[in-house]
């Protein structure tokens, strides 16, 4: 099947949420709970087939902690969807959703209607957060509500299929689209004679 689409992402949320480890067991197939806190901004990747569409689809992990929030801004701008992940155990995490929303508005285009999703994370552990209560949340911001486990592998799929979806459905997406990752490369590269597809081929 011929690749039709590009799709990009972006997840957030609090440091220690559990993002990077969603992250891995949807890419990857593989749960751990040994890597260090996402600095800065990371991505991964994977090849998916929606509705008869295969998309490659790029999700952006980034960091929680305060300090790398402006990192990321142009990075929201780029992106065709958000998900917002916090942690059943972190009572704070979950009442910090509210920033992360404001954050989203204030960054991305206006004038694109960028999809989102609202996602519990941790379900297997001992819960701080109840599920009505995200639920309450999620129907406060007219967000689908998911909860998650990376661990025992509970959600991930339906999430990330219910936001490319709505991405495939609302958004113009397509290859020949100049992303602001290549864009990034080309411009650091530029004085070595390299494109954004050269570069990747050295990482």
């Amino acid at each position: 099947m011929k690749l039709e689409s590009k799709i990009q992402l972006i997840v957030v949320g609090e440091s220690c949420v559990g993002k990077t480890s969603l992250l891995y067991k949807y890419s990857q197939g593989f749960f751990t709970q040994e890597h260090l806190a996402t600095v800065g901004i990371e991505f991964f990747t994977k090849e998916e087939e929606i509705n008869g569409r295969k998309i490659r689809v790029k999700i952006w992990d980034t960091a929680g902690q305060e300090l790398y929030k402006s990192i990321t801004k142009n990075f929201y701008r780029n992106s065709d969807g958000v998900i917002i992940v916090y942690d059943v155990t972190d009572r704070e995490s979950f009442e910090k959703v509210q920033g992360w929303v404001q954050t989203i508005s204030e960054y991305t285009d206006t004038e694109k209607k960028i999809q989102k999703v609202l996602v519990a994370n941790k379900v297997d552990l001992t819960r701080k957060v109840t599920k009505e209560e995200g639920m309450k949340l999620a129907e406060k911001y007219n967000i689908p509500f998911f909860e998650a486990s990376a661990k025992l592998d509970i959600g991930i799929k339906d999430f990330m299929t219910k936001i490319l979806t709505d991405v495939l459905d609302n958004v113009s997406v397509d290859m020949s689209r100049v992303t602001l990752d290549q864009k990034l490369d080309n411009r650091k590269n530029k004085k070595k004679g390299l494109t954004s597809m050269d570069f990747l081929c050295y990482h």
